[in-house]
C-alpha cells in the first residue's frame, strides 16, 4: 500500500492470525507482511491551450493564472500590429501541458520608431515631425547665448528607438538678451521673485545687495544698476536697499506699584509699536508686583535708536482676573481715585459738553455698562459733567 513516510520496499506491518500462537510461531504459521510502495503518486493536471492569439494580453494572464500556467513574453516590433497583440505561441493550440507549465508569447511592440534628429527644426516644426512619427514631446525653453528660437538640444538621441509613452523633451533658446526693469521703491522680494523665474530657465542672473539707512520703507530698493536696459544671461544686478528710518525705542515699562493710569498694557504697547514701525513679540510671565496685563519688561531699553522693522520683546503679567464694573453715577474723579478704582481698571476722564443740573463734576455717564464683568485693566471711559453757566439777568427801566 502506498504510505508518504515509509519508503518503497519497506515493511509498514505484519499480522498472525492464528489464535494459538502466543508467543513462538511454527513455520506452518501464515503471517501477512503489508509493504509500503512508497508515497502515492500525484496526479498531474493537464490544461488545454487556448489560441491566445484572440486573446487581449490581460486576458492571457488571466487564463495562465486561473490554470497555473506561467507565462513567458517576448516583445517584438510590428508595422501592423497594435502594441501588446499576441502574434504567436510557444504551445500549440488544443494542446495539453501539465498545470505548472511555461507558454511563451511574442507580443507586440507596435511599429518601430526611431527618433528624428531635430537639430535644425524650427519649434512649430519639430512639435509637427514628433506628432507625425507618433512621439510625445514637450518643448522647453531657457536662455541661453544662441538666438531666440534656436535649437538648443533634445533628451533622447537622434536615431534611438523609441519606447512609447516615453516623454521627449525638445529644448530652444529664448535669447541672450533679458530687459531689466527698474525696481527701484519697490521691496526687495520684488526683484528677487522676478530673478529667481528667469533663472529656472537658464538666465543665470545674480544680485548683489547692499544696505543702507534711508526713510524708505525696510527692505525697500533705493539704487538699481543696471535698470531699465538690456543685459546678458549670467548677469550680476546691483542694488541698494533701505534698512528703514531711526526710530527711538518708548518707554513701555511703568514704575512697579503703578495703577493703570500709568501703567501700560499689552493692547496699549502693541498700538504703540505698529505707530513707531517696531514688531512686537508678546512673552506672558506672570510677574507678582504687577497689575494683569501690565507690561513689565521690555528687550531694547527706551531712548535707543533702532531701524524701522526691528523686533522687541515685551513681557506681560497674564490678564488672568476679571472685575465687576461698578455704578460710577454720582461720583467725583477723586473719590473714583480714593476708591482704588485705577488698580482694577484703565479709567480716563472727559468732561462732558453739556452740563447735568446738580451734577457738577460728578460723573454723569461712563462707556461700560455697570454690572458688567470684564478683564482687569479694560479701558473705560468716565464723563464728568461741566458747571452750568448762569447767564447774568436783564434790568429793565420804566420811565414816567
Amino acid at each position: 500500500e502506498y504510505d508518504a513516510t515509509i519508503a518503497s520496499g519497506r515493511v509498514i506491518r505484519y499480522e498472525i492470525n492464528d489464535d494459538t500462537v502466543v508467543d513462538l510461531i511454527k513455520r506452518s504459521t501464515p503471517v501477512y507482511v503489508t509493504v509500503s510502495k512508497g508515497p502515492e503518486p500525484v496526479v498531474v493536471e493537464q490544461v488545454t491551450i487556448p489560441n491566445f492569439k484572440e486573446m487581449a494580453l490581460p486576458q492571457a494572464q488571466q487564463f495562465a493564472d486561473d490554470n497555473g500556467l506561467l507565462l513567458n513574453l517576448v516583445e517584438e516590433y510590428d508595422d501592423l500590429a497594435p502594441v501588446d497583440t499576441i502574434l504567436s505561441q510557444s504551445a500549440a493550440v488544443d494542446a495539453k501541458v501539465d498545470s505548472g507549465s511555461s507558454i511563451t508569447l511574442t507580443v507586440s511592440r507596435g511599429k518601430l520608431v526611431l527618433v528624428p534628429n531635430f537639430s535644425g527644426l524650427s519649434k512649430q516644426l519639430a512639435a509637427a515631425k514628433a506628432q507625425e512619427a507618433g512621439i510625445n514631446a514637450v518643448i522647453s525653453e531657457r536662455y541661453s547665448s544662441r538666438p531666440a528660437g534656436s535649437f538648443i538640444s533634445q533628451s533622447l538621441s537622434g536615431g534611438s528607438e523609441y519606447t512609447s509613452g516615453t516623454m521627449l523633451e525638445l529644448t530652444y533658446s529664448l535669447g541672450n538678451k533679458i530687459v531689466v526693469s527698474s525696481y527701484i521703491g519697490q521691496p526687495r522680494a520684488a526683484l528677487e521673485s522676478w530673478v529667481t523665474e528667469l533663472n529656472a530657465n537658464g538666465a543665470g542672473l545674480r544680485i548683489s545687495v547692499t544696505e543702507t539707512q534711508n526713510a524708505a520703507p525696510k527692505g525697500n530698493i533705493i539704487q538699481q544698476d543696471p535698470a531699465n536696459t538690456v543685459v546678458a544671461p549670467g548677469a550680476s544686478i546691483q542694488i541698494t536697499v533701505s534698512k528703514g528710518k531711526m526710530i527711538f525705542v518708548p518707554q513701555l515699562v511703568a514704575p512697579a506699584g503703578s495703577d493703570y493710569s500709568q501703567a501700560i498694557t499689552r493692547d496699549q504697547a502693541e498700538a504703540a509699536c505698529e505707530e513707531l514701525g517696531l514688531v512686537p513679540v508678546f512673552r506672558a510671565e506672570a510677574k507678582s508686583d504687577r497689575l494683569p496685563g501690565e507690561i513689565w519688561s521690555q528687550s531694547i531699553a527706551p531712548g535707543k535708536d533702532v531701524y524701522e522693522g526691528t523686533t522687541i520683546t515685551l513681557k506681560y503679567n497674564p490678564a488672568s482676573v476679571t472685575t465687576v464694573v461698578p455704578d460710577f453715577s454720582g461720583q467725583t474723579k477723586e473719590q473714583v481715585i480714593a476708591a482704588g478704582h485705577l488698580k482694577k481698571l484703565k479709567i480716563s476722564f472727559t468732561e462732558g459738553e453739556q452740563a447735568v443740573p446738580g451734577q457738577a463734576g460728578k460723573i454723569v455717564a461712563q462707556s461700560v455698562t455697570a454690572g458688567k464683568t470684564v478683564a482687569a485693566g479694560t479701558p473705560i471711559t468716565l464723563t464728568i459733567s461741566p458747571a452750568e453757566v448762569t447767564l447774568p439777568s436783564e434790568s429793565t427801566e420804566t420811565g414816567g
